[in-house]
């Protein structure tokens, strides 16, 4: 486990080579930044906004993560089985100090213990909130990487409400509506186990607003996009005209407008699988409250 934790160390800190030789940051002599060992809570750095932005929009970066990301994950879930505290601070030391990266802290969240962070839990939204956005992780996905670990080990009382609060100035922004209800419907889990019944109907009514905004994207769609056909399919085998067809309602509605109706169709398929999983995780925490043995989330008056 030393040798795979020096690995991983040695990774991280190739994450800021790399992003320093491409101009994204400045030179490792700054990469002190960052908490000190046994600290969650001091995460800003000196690294700033501004350069994870840069990091988040260079292509090459970008890349080079994404083809680094297998090693990096198993060398995380390889340090993260049977950690202890300690070495769960030596790595959140090394991420934050040399690579901010959501695809890093991702699996950070993901194979660490939940026990070692539940009691900073504000500390680590924060952490994903200042992560650059690499290899296809966004914030919204990283917050609900951590809503699933947090469902099991719950942050302290004090904190529920502030995290949920900072969590959900993010995901409700969340402009990809399938990415949004994955963290929705996981973040439901955590206040159907820990919050109260007020805190649930509030985020069912923001899920549902989301849906029925995309709903009414997808109904600006032509209907030969719902597959319904058009009226002369008899003369279907003539490719061009059907082309030239497409064309002529696409320039009706206009580019942006058939995109995002293409987008929103898409993404409500999905959509409804999530809920789908949802409303059987509903139902099963309301049929294992009314069975005597404990209270039903929804009926319960006290949480964040």
């Amino acid at each position: 486990k030393a040798y795979a934790l020096a690995l991983l160390s040695d990774y991280l800190f190739s994450f800021q080579e790399f992003a320093t030789r491409k101009g994204l940051k400045g030179s490792s002599s700054g990469s002190s930044a960052g908490p000190e060992k046994g600290n969650t809570g001091d995460q800003t750095g000196d690294t700033g906004v501004d350069e994870g932005k840069k990091v988040g929009e260079d292509s090459a970066y970008q890349e080079w993560a994404r083809l680094h990301g297998p090693a990096v994950e198993w060398l995380v879930r390889r340090v993260a089985r049977g950690a202890s505290q300690e070495v769960f601070q030596q790595v959140l030391h090394k991420y934050n100090a040399h690579c901010k990266a959501s695809l890093v802290l991702k699996c950070i969240v993901l194979y660490f213990d939940a026990s070692l962070y539940a009691s900073k839990a504000h500390a680590m939204v924060t952490l994903c909130k200042q992560a650059s956005e690499v290899g296809l992780v966004s914030t919204t996905s990283l917050l609900g990487a951590l809503g699933t670990k947090l469902a099991s080990c719950p942050p302290p009382e004090a904190q529920r409400l502030p995290v949920l609060n900072e969590v959900w100035k993010v995901v409700r922004k969340c402009e990809d509506l399938e990415e949004y209800v994955q963290a929705a419907t996981t973040w439901l889990d955590v206040l159907l186990r820990h919050y109260s019944e007020q805190e649930v109907l509030v985020l069912l009514a923001d899920l549902g607003q989301h849906v029925s905004a995309a709903q009414a994207i997808a109904a600006k769609s032509p209907t030969s996009l719902l597959g319904a056909g058009s009226s002369n399919a008899d003369s279907a085998a003539d490719d061009k005209g059907g082309e030239e067809k497409e064309e002529k309602e696409e320039k009706g509605i206009g580019d942006a407008t058939l995109k995002a109706a293409k987008a929103a169709q898409k993404s409500l398929v999905s959509v409804s699988r999530h809920l789908e999983h949802f409303v059987a995780s509903l139902i099963a925490h309301s049929v294992s409250g009314s069975s005597g043995s404990q209270t039903s989330p929804l009926s319960k008056g006290g949480g964040g």
